[in-house]
């Protein structure tokens, strides 16, 4: 008889499992208010053992429109949410062609605790929605934390807006963090476009205090309104970032059309 993997821990989906027809995952409405989150919606229920990594996957689902949007992540009883994770940055980009939004989160996470997903976007029209899924797991030796700190302009649900104008050519530095009012263990980020695509090839590295802790590599690649072609959020990694530290990005761009903005999200991990 076999004995399976040893030290391995099972991936448990907390969405609905694809069943060959949209939407795949949970849909979530904006408010209709601007920069104000829309209604909870049950993800799912996490297992009855504790975990402490949370993989969301999510796309819009019949927004054909660009527009930046923000995800809270909650978890507890309906009515009783608590969140858990804040501001998360994501995009609906026009013919659907956004960066995938694919957060790896190392957040402890409780059993058998219901969890729960909300939208914000930048617009008062309603009707436009997100769709979102995700699983868990046990990581035995992680960097697993039990606070993930957004640095965001929550404002205009849009990340940290960076405009990139002119002729190709280095950009930045940008201040992401201006003091970080805590000591981190370890960071993660996202880069999106802001909205509707245009020819636009932008790389980002990550500076703390001067220093560069992730290199110059990163790029957001989108061909017209075709696609994005490369992955919209990189960590997490692992880095000491202690308090009052300044946090900056800076890196290339190479862009066929002027004033094309990106959003950046920053996230301290605890």
């Amino acid at each position: 008889m076999g004995q399976g993997l040893r030290g391995t821990t099972p991936i448990t989906l907390v969405s609905s499992s694809y069943a060959g027809s949209p939407p795949e995952y949970v849909v979530m409405t904006n408010s209709g208010t601007a920069n104000t989150f829309g209604a909870w919606v049950q993800l799912g229920t996490l297992p009855p053992y504790k975990t402490n990594r949370l993989v969301l996957s999510g796309r819009p689902y019949n927004n054909n429109i660009g527009i930046p949007g923000l995800l809270n992540i909650g978890i507890g009883p309906s009515g009783s949410q608590t969140i858990l994770i804040p501001n998360l940055v994501c995009n609906a980009d026009g013919s659907y062609t956004s960066g995938p939004t694919n957060y790896t989160l190392p957040v402890k996470l409780p059993p058998n605790m219901d969890v729960w997903a909300q939208y914000a976007q930048n617009t008062t029209t309603s009707g436009y929605n997100f769709e979102i899924g995700g699983y868990v797991y046990n990581e035995p030796e992680g960097m697993e934390t039990d606070l993930i700190v957004p640095f965001v302009d929550a404002s205009n649900s849009s990340g940290i807006v960076i405009t990139l104008a002119g002729s190709s050519g280095s950009w930045g530095p940008v201040t992401l963090v201006s003091s970080t009012p805590q000591n981190f263990r370890g960071y993660l980020f996202s880069i999106f476009p802001v909205g509707d695509l245009a020819f636009q090839v932008v790389s980002i590295e990550i500076l703390v205090n001067g220093t560069v802790v992730f290199p110059n590599f990163v790029t957001l690649n989108s061909n017209g309104s075709s696609a994005i072609t490369t992955s919209a959020q990189w960590g997490p990694f692992s880095c000491v970032i202690p308090a009052g530290s300044s946090v900056t990005c800076q890196g290339y761009y190479d862009q066929g059309a002027s004033d094309s903005p990106i959003q950046v999200g920053f996230y301290g991990l605890v």
